[in-house]
């Protein structure tokens, strides 16, 4: 008979302990769940900021090398006008084009042989020396409208040139305008990249069609090889940067986020 009451207070603990590990079960499944939806929204809504940022980045960076290219475009009608190859009207349009706006590190007209005819800054001393970069022979054989690929300059420094034909009015090809936009260097293309307005560390960089980098915040990893992170069906619906070159996405790169890969040369 003096069981019966510790049996039924034991079954009344163990009903107890029951519901109260039900009502702590649901309220941690209920943070769980509220935390893994927070969580979701934040990285989806941080994600989609750093998407339209580069977006928007990507379409400055194209208008710059548009209006590059626009410069060069009137400079090449400039210098068809001047029939002396000798004439210091030339060294006078490249130091104009270089100085007026400072989209160009240097700025170089090449004849259709290959010899450099006038150079800005002349203390490049690349005046009367022929040229062999594969940049200076792509312009020379597509004779139009070019921007290249990430490449190593005459005097060893990592550029992208730009590049425009020169033609007389009866059309025949006297050779082209470049300019160069440094990439390790100062450069308005190298500000209008790094200088970003990030607080978390989220930082840009831009690769090629190869996943090369182009550009980093950390100009020791330019010209090393990227893993994608996306997949070819995202790059066509990504805003590139050059839609006519070897340029292809600039991307966000948080570093916080786990599927990021390690930078690795190749």
């Amino acid at each position: 008979m003096l069981k019966f009451p510790l049996l039924k207070n034991d079954l009344r603990t163990l009903i107890t302990l029951l519901a109260m590990a039900s009502i702590i079960i649901t309220l941690g499944n209920s943070l769980y769940a509220t935390w893994r939806v927070q969580r979701e929204v934040l990285i989806n809504s941080t994600l989609e900021y750093n998407r339209v940022y580069a977006a928007k980045l990507a379409s400055a960076t194209e208008i710059f090398f548009q209006q590059a290219q626009g410069q060069l475009a009137y400079s090449a009608a400039v210098l068809a006008k001047v029939n002396d190859e000798e004439s210091p009207a030339l060294q006078e349009e490249v130091d104009r084009l270089r100085k007026q706006t400072s989209n160009f590190n240097s700025v170089v007209y090449v004849d259709a042989g290959g010899w450099v005819k006038a150079v800005s800054p002349e203390s490049l001393k690349l005046k009367g020396q022929y040229l062999t970069s594969q940049a200076t022979q792509q312009a020379l054989a597509a004779r139009r409208p070019l921007i290249s690929g990430p490449l190593i300059s005459a005097i060893g420094n990592l550029i992208v040139f730009v590049s425009y034909p020169v033609k007389n009015k009866s059309g025949q090809y006297l050779g082209f305008v470049g300019g160069t936009i440094y990439l390790t260097k100062n450069s308005i293309l190298n500000k209008l990249l790094g200088e970003q307005f990030y607080r978390d560390g989220t930082s840009l960089y831009v690769t090629d069609a190869d996943n090369r980098l182009l550009f980093h915040p950390d100009s020791k990893l330019i010209e090393k090889w990227f893993q994608p992170l996306i997949n070819a069906e995202e790059k066509k619906s990504m805003t590139t940067a050059l839609l006519r070159s070897k340029w292809r996405i600039v991307k966000p790169w948080w570093p916080a986020m786990p599927q990021c890969p390690p930078l690795t040369g190749r």
